[in-house]
């Protein structure tokens, strides 16, 4: 069985931990450009697809404005 070298594990403290955290900061920067540029294409690819949905969510609204009014003025 070979004995176990103490002098080659790594010291813990601060010469361990600033590698660490500067890895863990870039790779959330590079998830978050990531991300951003994804919604970016998303945002630019919909774009004339949100106006028409819009669109007829506005007819579609007018329509049930004027059926309701349609059905309210026998009434009175």
């Amino acid at each position: 069985m070979p004995a176990c070298d103490i002098s080659a594990q790594k010291p813990a403290g601060p010469a361990t931990v600033e590698p660490d955290t500067k890895h863990i900061i870039r790779q959330w920067n590079r998830e978050i450009e990531d991300e951003a540029r994804r919604h970016a294409a998303r945002a630019k690819d919909n774009g004339s697809w949100r106006a028409l949905v819009w669109g007829g969510l506005w007819l579609l609204w007018l329509g049930v404005l004027l059926g309701l009014i349609g059905l309210l003025k026998p009434l009175h």
